[in-house]
């Protein structure tokens, strides 16, 4: 099934993230930026948290950072924190399952969503 078109978020998108991206890199260069520059930490989310082995566990968490490496032209991927715990996990995005945030975080990160074709939050 197709998604539906959203005017607004791609207009977004092409103007404010990836305009005069070049490739790839440049793409994701684009979106750590969007990310690092407009999101507002901790955010606190339910996680989809990926395990070895392949399993997975639904864990809340706070969002608390967009990793550094991702500047580098790297995939997106945000540090999370468990509650009692301070090293910093990195996931990608589309692992979240529900996050209590404001109304900017929340078009962030389904600007995103929407971009790579993933459910939006």
């Amino acid at each position: 099934m197709p998604k539906m078109k959203d005017e607004k978020r791609e207009h977004r998108i092409l103007y404010d993230v990836i305009v005069d991206a070049y490739g790839d890199e440049e793409q994701a260069m684009g979106w750590y930026y969007y990310f690092a520059d407009n999101l507002k930490f901790p955010i606190k989310a339910k996680v989809d948290m990926p395990l070895p082995g392949g399993k997975s566990e639904l864990k809340e968490v706070n969002i608390v950072e967009v990793d550094p490496k991702s500047e580098e032209g790297q995939a997106i991927r945000l540090g999370v924190t468990e509650d009692k715990r301070e090293r910093v996990q990195y996931i990608s995005p589309e692992h979240i399952v529900s996050m209590k945030t404001r109304k900017g975080n929340l078009e962030i990160l389904n600007d995103w969503l929407y971009w790579h074709n993933h459910k939006l939050l």
